[in-house]
């Protein structure tokens, strides 16, 4: 498996290739969900293609301003991310949201993510794969929207988007095994 990190380069990626989006914790005591994410494709999917991580591969966090060069200083954030997303074979979305407003940053709200997943669920559908744990707050427009849009047929999922990080990623690895052997696409 091989992994790309704000610091690699997202210019010429293999369609066999997976983009975790959610929300990145901007704060040193909130743990990121995509270090269990990588074992789980790793060790339990056995996924050999590329998997894109939108954070820093020494786990610094993400500059706040998005227009800071903090994708190995050549381009913002925002443009590495979006570079990356028109490219991979599937967009894996698992929002695990929440608010804490003590916090400057507001916990784990997932504002870039809203946007992100608008676009895409919008503009290909086909490519995008959503999943959240339960309880998750302010999430209900997002799960219309995929319910709407997603050519996955979100009922076949045993709780619709309410689904477990892993299964989310096993669906989005099944959908690239047509591309594992085409690595160039």
């Amino acid at each position: 498996m091989n992994i790309l990190y704000y610091e690699d380069s997202v210019s010429m990626l293999p369609k066999n290739s997976l983009f975790l989006a959610g929300p990145t914790p901007r704060d040193e005591d909130i743990k990121s969900w995509r270090p269990e994410a990588l074992k789980i494709l790793e060790e339990e999917l056995a996924f050999t293609g590329t998997v894109v991580v939108p954070e820093h591969r020494n786990g610094m966090r993400p500059c706040d301003d998005m227009h800071k060069p903090c994708a190995g200083g050549t381009m913002s954030a925002y443009q590495w991310e979006r570079i990356a997303m028109l490219q991979v074979g599937a967009i894996a979305f698992w929002v695990d949201r929440w608010f804490d407003p003590t916090r400057e940053s507001f916990g784990m709200p997932a504002f870039n993510t809203n946007i992100e997943f608008g676009r895409y669920v919008e503009t290909d559908p086909d490519r995008c794969f959503y999943g959240r744990p339960p309880g998750v707050r302010k999430i209900h427009y997002l799960d219309e929207m995929y319910g709407e849009k997603n050519a996955h047929d979100v009922e076949k999922y045993d709780r619709g988007p309410d689904l477990s990080l892993r299964a989310l990623l096993a669906y989005a690895t099944i959908y690239l095994i047509p591309f594992e052997n085409n690595s160039d696409d």
